[in-house]
């Protein structure tokens, strides 16, 4: 008996919880001022790659009949963000920043759909 079997129904809510919760910490993060800036110490590129191939997995996840909806969305979303940050003080635009938050986005929703591919199970014929 499980007692904390949640439903089909709990994890995709979840999901898209934790997805738009991404994606407010994704603007949140990018629009900080330079001084309150929060780095990990790896190079800004791979910082956006990530950044933007994660919030890509949670979000083809939670919308999976939606992702090129999903890539298009984060990649729109990657140059606004990249834009806006003339607005915050001490930070600048850079399209190589745009280009690898968009990469980042791309590759997660073709890793999130190769993952989901290899789930899928053939429905068999009862003999």
């Amino acid at each position: 008996m499980r007692l904390f079997a949640l439903s089909h129904q709990s994890n995709h809510r979840i999901a898209r919880v934790v997805s738009w919760s991404c994606a407010i910490l994704l603007a949140f993060l990018s629009l900080l001022p330079n001084e309150l800036e929060i780095r990990t110490g790896a190079p800004d590129e791979l910082e956006h790659f990530f950044a933007y191939f994660f919030a890509a997995v949670l979000f083809s996840i939670s919308y999976p009949q939606k992702r090129f909806f999903v890539a298009g969305t984060l990649v729109a979303i990657a140059g606004l963000l990249e834009a806006l940050q003339v607005f915050s003080p001490g930070r600048s635009v850079r399209l190589l920043d745009v280009w690898f938050s968009a990469t980042g986005a791309i590759f997660g929703v073709v890793v999130a759909s190769l993952i989901a591919r290899c789930n899928v199970r053939p429905l068999r014929s009862k003999q």
